[in-house]
């Protein structure tokens, strides 16, 4: 029998957690951070959850056996594991709300991916490393030394004890009142292929449209039924025909786990849209053009790029987009993708770190444009700014007649709100002119209609979407609907149907 459990994105958008049991073999489909839930007690990034313990105890993760770093557990006075419960954990896509809670998990459990998602991962993590909430692809285990020891030069041995040497042989120095050996990095184990079989489960892959590169949908073969998830998906974008050839492959899906993020809606306006609104308004400015997008979705970078070349401009982004589309395999990755890929990449200047300033002048494909150069031609560039790099506005003065278009989201919470005011502030202040051209990464009510037709599965579980979604849902496709709570089962047998809480 197989059995879908819920643990995350039941009645919110995001923090997928879908656990597929079958016989002994268990997995997850994705294993992501649950914002909203976040967002009841705390306020990034200044208050936050401290670690596993805060998450567990507040209801933001699922307490669940088998499944967490038992370092982790160890830390919290939590007897851990000696083998975990899960066989593996697989991802759909690298958005932090489907891969971003996979830190606390077991190191010892295997992840499976595509090389794009791994790639973005693994980017990602390098770029803004800075804590042990960004170990996606690696972890490390701390030891501390805890007897005191004086301030000096040490070397280390084999069980942790310090033994005091001279600044020539020391490996380590105390320069603070608790001793720190740094820890070896470990390798987590991520199995990069589009098909695999786990114990009693096959697995495949497929691309599909998002907005993200990488964004992947599933279906999962059981001993007893076919289980397709769409994971994020649309068919208003670039790759249209990617996600169409996976709900040809997904037909007569025993279960079809679906997204209802913007079900409510009919999303007609395309990625082609978008690109022939952004020229009009393009060509209609003097001044200077910035625009904040996501840079997850490659397609309108190069689209982007597309715009300034048939407008006459340059597309200038920020070091930290050109440390991500060159860092290591994601060059290599990029330029098979997409052969139209820039082989030179502008970057503006000034706030980068000392780190940054170093990582960038090893790469040959980058030029870092002057801010000076910007004042005095705004007319010849189009700058991607993202809403917490605005500063960079004091810098490039933009003079009347400028624009500012904003390529994501309309604000849908109270934050979001307050952040919309706070751009509205900085266009008045300058003198922008700002658009909001966006088209959702998540299919409308017409395509979820036309892909459960197409596909024909025998039963329906919605997530990733709103309780109202769900139940939308429910009112189209009638009985085979089942809406989950968090930690509620959905058993599967030919023949047999039951919940389980």
């Amino acid at each position: 029998m197989t059995s879908i459990s819920l643990y995350g994105g039941a009645g919110e958008v995001g923090g997928n957690k879908i656990l597929i049991e079958d016989k002994e073999t268990k997995v997850f489909l994705d294993f992501g951070t649950s914002f909203a839930k976040i967002k009841k007690f705390y306020k990034d990034p200044f208050y936050s959850p401290r670690g596993l313990l805060d998450r567990l105890i507040m209801g933001i993760l699922p307490n669940l056996e088998g499944v967490y770093n038992p370092a982790m557990l160890k830390r919290m006075g939590k007897k851990p594991h000696e083998e975990p419960a899960i066989n593996a954990c697989i991802l759909s896509h690298s958005h932090l709300d489907h891969f971003g809670d996979l830190v606390f998990v077991d190191p010892k459990i295997p992840v499976y991916c595509s090389r794009e998602t791994y790639c973005a991962i693994k980017a990602y993590e390098d770029i803004t490393k800075s804590s042990e909430e960004r170990q996606w692809t690696y972890y490390q285990e701390s030891k501390k030394v805890d007897e005191w020891i004086p301030l000096g030069y040490y070397w280390i041995d084999e069980f942790g004890k310090a033994h005091k040497t001279t600044k020539e042989n020391a490996t380590h120095e105390r320069v603070i009142i608790q001793f720190e050996i740094p820890a070896e990095e470990i390798r987590r184990n991520f199995v990069q292929k589009s098909k695999s079989k786990i114990d009693n489960l096959e697995i495949e892959l497929f691309p599909v449209d998002h907005s993200s590169f990488d964004a992947q949908a599933l279906i999962v073969y059981t001993s007893d039924a076919k289980i397709a998830y769409t994971g994020d998906i649309r068919f208003h974008g670039f790759k249209t025909e990617e996600s169409i050839k996976f709900v040809e492959k997904a037909k007569n899906a025993d279960i079809l786990l679906t997204e209802g993020t913007k079900i409510n809606e009919e999303v007609s306006f395309t990625e082609y849209d978008v690109e022939e609104e952004t020229k009009g308004i393009v060509k209609n400015t003097k001044g200077l053009v910035l625009i904040d997008f996501s840079l997850k979705n490659l397609e309108e970078l190069l689209m982007y790029k597309r715009i300034a070349e048939e407008t006459g401009r340059e597309f200038v982004t920020s070091p930290k987009n050109a440390l991500f589309l060159l860092y290591r395999d994601i060059r290599n990755l990029v330029k098979e993708k997409f052969s139209n890929f820039p082989s030179k990449i502008l970057v503006f200047e000034k706030n980068i770190s000392t780190r940054s300033k170093r990582n960038i002048t090893k790469y040959k494909e980058i030029e870092v444009v002057e801010d000076e150069k910007i004042r005095k031609n705004p007319q010849n560039y189009i700058v991607n700014l993202s809403f917490y790099e605005f500063e960079k506005l004091v810098d490039f003065s933009p003079p009347p007649g400028s624009t500012l278009i904003i390529n994501n989201p309309e604000p849908f919470d109270e934050e979001s709100m307050l952040d919309e005011e706070k751009i509205q502030n900085w266009c008045n202040y300058f003198g922008l002119k700002n658009y909001r051209i966006h088209t959702s990464g998540h299919l409308g009510n017409s395509d979820l209609l036309w892909m459960v037709k197409e596909i024909k599965p025998k039963y329906i579980l919605p997530l990733h979407s709103s309780l109202e979604n769900a139940l939308l849902i429910k009112e189209r496709f009638g009985e085979r609907v089942k809406i989950l709570r968090e930690g509620e089962s959905f058993n599967f047998k030919p023949g047999l149907l039951s919940f389980l809480s």
